[in-house]
């Protein structure tokens, strides 16, 4: 009888423990009791959330890059090393667990990743609501970056949704739903987000003064077209050096 208080007690301890770790799973966006068994398994660190097969019966791809390729994932104080993979049209980075399973990392947890392809390295930086876009607070995304420094640029590699397209009852012109690519340009100043296309006008127009005559000068030497993202990358990398 004398061990009944302590047992209460140890009870109560483990109520509130479970309910605190429950506290815990939704302010870090990871949600479901799938999720919370990955946790109690140490699967990386607990920033994994599940994923499911969203993309069944659609064509095309979601992903930047179809291939499970070696990365980095950076957190606030940590890197964790697995494969991954960048979900274009969720805009959310997958990688798998220790089972080999594909989960989701959750963005609030991610500070930003690398993508390490034929010893080429990617890398994606997470931008969020500190940053403003057409004067509104930007919603968290992953940009890859092309060119840091004074004047930076990144890229979205995102993907539309083409829905099923049925012409009359009988001919179908295309019957199922289609993923495709959609990429989009930001220039990044302080705190700020500009979107661009890569072309001589929306460039120079990102610029102005003796930056902007500088440029001008610099893609009418070079013969810079744009067509590529290689000319985005020389022109602003010699802006920087400046």
């Amino acid at each position: 009888m004398r061990h009944i208080p302590l047992i209460i007690a140890l009870l109560s301890w483990l109520i509130l423990g479970q309910h605190l770790a429950a506290q815990i799973v939704q302010e870090n966006t990871i949600d479901g009791q799938q999720n919370l068994e990955a946790i109690s398994n140490g699967d990386l660190n607990g920033i994994a959330r599940t994923y499911n097969n969203r993309y069944q019966g659609i064509q095309g791809s979601p992903y930047w890059l179809d291939t499970w390729y070696e990365g980095r994932i950076f957190l606030s104080k940590d890197t964790i090393q697995t494969t991954v993979k960048y979900d274009g049209y969720a805009d959310e980075l997958v990688m798998r667990n220790r089972a080999g399973d594909s989960v989701l990392a959750a963005k609030v947890a991610v500070k930003g990743f690398e993508i390490l392809q034929n010893n080429k390295v990617y890398y994606f930086s997470k931008f969020d609501q500190s940053y403003m876009l057409e004067g509104q607070k930007l919603r968290p995304t992953y940009l890859r970056i092309l060119v840091t420094g004074t004047h930076t640029i990144g890229i979205r590699h995102g993907k539309r949704l083409l829905p099923a397209d049925y012409q009359g009852a009988y001919n179908a012109n295309r019957p199922y739903d289609q993923l495709i690519d959609e990429q989009s340009y930001y220039y990044i100043h302080t705190t700020e987000l500009q979107k661009f296309k890569p072309n001589k006008k929306q460039v120079l127009a990102l610029l102005s003064g003796e930056t902007q005559t500088a440029a001008e000068r610099f893609i009418k030497a070079e013969k810079l077209s744009f067509n590529n993202d290689e000319d985005l990358i020389r022109l602003f990398e010699y802006l920087n050096a400046l």
